[in-house]
């Protein structure tokens, strides 16, 4: 496992921890001779104590038959796989760093500005009092439709591909928003 100011693969070193999913977690990585940002995503091997030596087998596969896939697909919108480099404990897949916000994050931002707004104007609502249905989750009709269309044009990509590629695990948490949306 690496930690801040690691050095990976003798030509990177860990800057910093950018996120932890369900099986990985994402590290800002730069490199030594370029200066250039790369995120690292780190993949544990060992055995999960509900797992069994099968399923650790066939999630091992996975990441790396998913990396591999990812290695060859050129999209603009889609960070490029640059490296994949196995240890005895880990899998680590190096990709484009993309800077900027999850969609999760961007519409938890944009929950909390409205909530200001809306308790300054009216002051006799207190936070427990509000509808989360009502309020929470809303973004610019221009931010939505410029994020839909984008989302929407990844998946034709990824979708005319031969054979095409099908990604199950589309949810706000996976999109990276950046300054131009």
């Amino acid at each position: 496992m690496l930690n801040i100011g690691d050095s990976y693969n003798n030509k990177y070193i860990v800057v910093s921890h950018l996120g932890k999913g369900g099986m990985a977690r994402v590290l800002l990585v730069r490199d030594q001779q370029l200066g250039s940002l790369w995120a690292l995503k780190e993949t544990s091997k060992v055995k999960h104590p509900k797992e069994t030596e099968l399923q650790r087998q066939k999630r091992v596969s996975d990441v790396l038959s998913e990396a591999k896939l990812l290695s060859i697909v050129r999209n603009p919108n889609i960070p490029r796989v640059a490296d994949i480099h196995e240890t005895e404990d880990y899998i680590y897949i190096l990709q484009d760093y993309v800077e900027g916000v999850t969609l999760r994050e961007k519409l938890d931002s944009t929950q909390k500005i409205k909530i200001k707004r809306y308790l300054e104007k009216h002051p006799d609502v207190t936070l427990d009092t509000l509808n989360n249905k009502f309020i929470f989750r809303q973004m610019s009709k221009s931010d939505f439709l410029n994020i839909s269309r984008k989302v929407a044009s990844i998946m034709k990509y990824l979708h005319t591909l031969n054979p095409p590629i099908i990604y199950r695990d589309l949810k706000p948490e996976n999109l990276m928003i950046d300054e131009s949306n």
